[in-house]
């Protein structure tokens, strides 16, 4: 159930448009384990990258959680990686 164009922006370092990865989906059902999964394979980054939505850091311990408790709007949240 996502729109067009309704993907999470993924930026490296900073959330600038000459930073931008790209954008990956979110299903409804989609942990933050497995979005950090899909990140590190989609945007080949190395195991040990970081993630953070907007500037608030995403642990391991939290990957059992629904990525979607986590970006609610995809308008306006975004993730970005840091390695």
């Amino acid at each position: 159930s996502s729109k067009p164009g309704g993907g999470l922006r993924c930026y490296v370092n900073v959330a600038e448009p000459n930073n931008l990865l790209g954008e990956v989906s979110i299903t409804s059902t989609m942990t933050l384990g497995a979005l950090r999964k899909v990140v590190q394979s989609r945007f080949g980054l190395p195991t040990t990258f970081k993630m953070k939505r907007r500037k608030v850091p995403i642990r391991a311990a939290q990957d059992h959680h629904l990525a979607r408790d986590f970006f609610k709007d995809l308008q306006d949240d975004y993730l970005v990686v840091d390695y």
